[in-house]
């Protein structure tokens, strides 16, 4: 354990370095505007990130730090859960480290970071038939994302063995309790939250496409080429049936991921579960590969990460669609914006994007509220701050307009440019 405590310790002290010399993606601004927001649960998700970041940034400050440390945590646990459940095999961590989609969720704050704690900490639980905590667990995995639901047929491995349990019954109804208050959220906002996760991803028509870039992105996201090796393994351990709990955790989220993907393209984070119980079920098996090829294949990973890590906090590699341009120039574009608002003197900023208006709230001084309008884009929860905004005559306005501007606005005028890195934005004074 020691060794594991350690290991994870470093990681956790080279990701605090890439919080603190990075910017925030514009989800995690999102996330951390929704913690400046308390509530029972938002559009997008239940409520355990904003309550996360909310008590985080209490103890850091409103800074990167603030809003990153809850992932940097709770991966650390996640890891000491791992080694925990694999039975003591150091292996485990080690793999589960390698993975990109792992190592990504360890620094940048999301829900599926204390999905996977959650989910991991659950079956701990229940492994160990500590059932009232098992439901606590799963409460706080459905209060995470609610993809936790996935975690429920679990209680089935463990009926015929406790058909006459208290406890066991109780587990679930706890869990339910617990997440009781996004459900009255829910029926106050007319269930927008649970009609917009079951909408988004599974509404599309049939394409055949999509289950191939499923398929491909599990591929990448487990850091190849390491991950055809761990995939034949998870196959080779499915094909003998060993360790079913295990194979169910693996296989049941992203098989239900994949068969939804052949009507919408599901992201490559949203069967964390998964990817998460991987390193579990098949460390005993990769410990026996050849030493060389063993360690080869691990370091290799280790590299690939360290230089996507060093990329993101000081790009140098050549990128047409560079995915380190998202954790820069934030900071001197809400500059920009603020200098021309003092000109003007605008009270009210606004954008047309989520992104965008998170951004600013948390980088401009004082961090005043932004309000995105959503003008021909998808619902979120600032679809429900509109009441926020006061009617008044003219507001700056950051961001490209579109056709439904022309409709809402008696006057659209071009007033200046502002930079992030190497985009260019325009600001307009908006007239109704």
């Amino acid at each position: 354990m020691k060794k594991i405590i350690l290991i994870l310790t470093l990681v956790s002290f080279f990701r605090v370095f890439f919080a603190t010399h990075t910017e925030l993606t514009e989800d995690e601004a999102y996330y951390w505007v929704w913690a400046q927001n308390p509530d029972l649960s938002y559009f997008d998700h239940p409520p355990l990130i904003a309550y996360s970041i909310l008590i985080s940034t209490k103890i850091f400050g409103n800074n990167e730090l603030g809003v990153r440390f809850p992932a940097i945590l709770y991966s650390f646990l996640a890891g000491i859960l791992i080694f925990l459940i694999s039975g003591k095999e150091i292996y485990s961590v080690l793999l589960a480290l390698s993975f990109l989609i792992l190592d990504v969720g360890g620094v940048i704050t999301n829900p599926d970071t204390p999905l996977v704690l959650f989910s991991l900490l659950f079956f701990f639980l229940m492994q160990n038939e500590k059932f009232l905590l098992a439901g606590i667990a799963l409460g706080l995995a459905l209060l995470s994302k609610y993809q936790a639901i996935l975690l429920l047929p679990l209680y089935i491995f463990y009926l015929r063995k406790n058909l006459k349990n208290l406890r066991f019954y109780l587990s679930p109804l706890i869990a339910l309790f617990i997440f009781i208050p996004v459900i009255f959220w829910n029926f106050e906002h007319q269930f927008t939250s649970f009609k917009f996760q079951l909408h988004h991803g599974y509404a599309g028509s049939f394409n055949l496409s999509y289950p191939l870039k499923y398929i491909l992105d599990t591929i990448l996201v487990l850091t190849p080429p390491l991950s055809l090796v761990v995939v034949y393994f998870a196959i080779k351990k499915t094909i003998k049936l060993n360790n079913k709990l295990l194979l169910f955790m693996v296989w049941f989220p992203w098989i239900f991921f994949f068969i939804s993907s052949f009507k919408g393209r599901p992201e490559a984070n949203w069967p964390c579960i998964s990817y998460a119980f991987l390193p579990v079920l098949i460390s005993g098996d990769y410990k026996k590969v050849n030493n060389k090829l063993r360690d080869f294949l691990l370091i290799l990973s280790y590299i690939l990460i360290s230089l996507i890590h060093l990329h993101a906090i000081k790009p140098f590699i050549p990128l047409k669609k560079d995915p380190a341009d998202r954790l820069h120039g934030w900071r001197s574009f809400a500059e920009e914006v603020k200098h021309y608002a003092d000109s003007f003197e605008f009270d009210l900023i606004t954008t047309n994007t989520y992104q965008l208006a998170s951004e600013l709230q948390f980088y401009l001084p004082g961090h005043p509220y932004v309000h995105a309008l959503n003008l021909g884009r998808r619902e979120n929860q600032y679809t429900l701050w509109n009441h926020r905004v006061k009617p008044i005559r003219q507001f700056l306005y950051v961001g490209n307009i579109n056709k439904l501007f022309l409709k809402e606005f008696n006057t659209i005028t071009l007033i200046g440019n502002v930079h992030r890195g190497k985009k260019i934005i325009p600001l307009y004074l908006l007239s109704k």
